[in-house]
């Protein structure tokens, strides 16, 4: 027993420092933070979030927002949370649908 919690208390820690995480804005509007598998996100986790080829937003110099780039092809919902999140952002002019996810430059290449 006592080793499972030393164990639970290690994944904690790598979760809380050093492994990337990325704010998720559901299509239905929840937002939920994603733990990536390492400390940079990989092409593979990014595209798994967005459910298919990713477009990046930028908003600032520290964060982008990925969105799938065929959202409109495969007719996903709009994501009126998203959307409101890039106008308070400064970033009028988008509009995306789908799961979409903001990430710190610092995790991902």
């Amino acid at each position: 027993m006592q080793k499972f919690i030393v164990k639970k208390k290690i994944l904690l820690k790598m979760k809380n420092n050093t492994l990337a995480k990325a704010m998720v804005i559901k299509a239905d509007g929840s937002v939920v933070t994603h733990y990536f598998k390492g400390p940079m996100a990989t092409l593979k986790e990014m595209q798994t979030l967005v459910n298919g080829l990713i477009e990046p937003i930028y908003l600032s110099a520290n964060e982008t927002m990925f969105i799938n780039e065929e959202w409109m092809v495969f007719n996903k919902t709009l994501n009126t949370a998203a959307n409101s999140f890039l106008l308070r952002n400064n970033k009028p002019g988008y509009q995306v649908g789908g799961d979409v996810f903001v990430i710190n430059n610092n995790y991902y290449d």
